[in-house]
């Protein structure tokens, strides 16, 4: 038997299991010390997220251009 699923009912169901896994990894970072301190630099994941992740010639000037004053900030 096949599970016909529309596309975009498939993008909402992925969409939801995304969220739930991130807020689940949310409510476990905010039980570290680490976080309880502060010490927490939170990169955002539309761009440069991903450019971490995919490390190329040009997403790593694009990466430190964003994390580097987010640190910069953090250590005041």
């Amino acid at each position: 038997m096949f599970n016909l699923v529309s596309r975009t009912r498939r993008r909402a169901v992925a969409g939801t299991e995304q969220r739930i896994r991130r807020q689940s990894l949310l409510a476990v970072a905010q039980t570290l010390e680490v976080t309880k301190r502060g010490h927490v630099v939170v990169v955002p994941f539309e761009e440069t997220g991903i450019a971490l992740a995919h490390n190329t010639v040009l997403s790593i000037p694009h990466t430190l251009d964003t994390v580097v004053p987010l640190i910069a900030e953090k250590l005041g």
